[in-house]
């Protein structure tokens, strides 16, 4: 069985066309350059690095990205004082959420405030890149991607479960509790 990173990254892109980073905290920036795992991109160096000019185009307009798994997954909202969901650990006096993952693999993400910033001249940086490819010193190899564009949220929440019956209690002031 694939672990929840393969999940996690084969979901988000076949939605968005981005690949996801893993684990979500992995630095990436802009103009890093890298090796493919599938869709796990594991970086080497950087265009500055390489000595590869590039400007970095601002984005200034926020969007929201949410995402479930489209089977297999179920949430349930409870407001303080409001009863428990059956098998949810949250307390009667929290509001919170419970996600059930009841089918097997699935994900859920949401992503607050996102902004896009991207490499301004891509296809000047496209030529750069074939032009070493081409002069065959090993500068550039085949095998290596760039990172032209990221996705950066203001908040950002992902679970992911990769076997039937995994579940996630949220609560106020609480971090996430995972129970399989």
């Amino acid at each position: 069985m694939e672990g929840p990173q393969y999940q996690y990254t084969k979901e988000l892109y076949e939605r968005f066309g981005y690949l996801a980073i893993w684990t979500p905290a992995t630095p990436v920036s802009i103009g890093d350059v890298g090796e493919m795992d599938g869709n796990i991109f594991r970086r080497v160096s950087s265009l500055e690095e390489m000595n590869i000019p590039f400007a970095v185009r601002q984005a200034h307009n926020k969007e929201d990205l949410i995402y479930t798994s489209e089977s297999g997954v179920s949430i349930d909202f409870k407001t303080a004082g409001s009863p428990i969901v059956t098998g949810s650990s949250l307390l009667i006096q929290k509001a919170g959420v419970t996600i059930d993952f009841h089918e097997g693999a699935g994900v859920v993400f949401i992503g607050r405030g996102c902004l896009s910033p991207s490499i301004e001249d891509q296809i000047s940086l496209g030529k750069e890149i074939i032009r070493r490819y081409n002069i065959g010193d090993g500068d550039w190899e085949a095998k290596y991607v760039v990172v032209t564009e990221i996705k950066k949220a203001d908040s950002m929440w992902r679970l992911s479960a990769n076997r039937q019956a995994a579940k996630s209690n949220l609560s106020q002031k609480t971090a996430c509790n995972l129970a399989y």
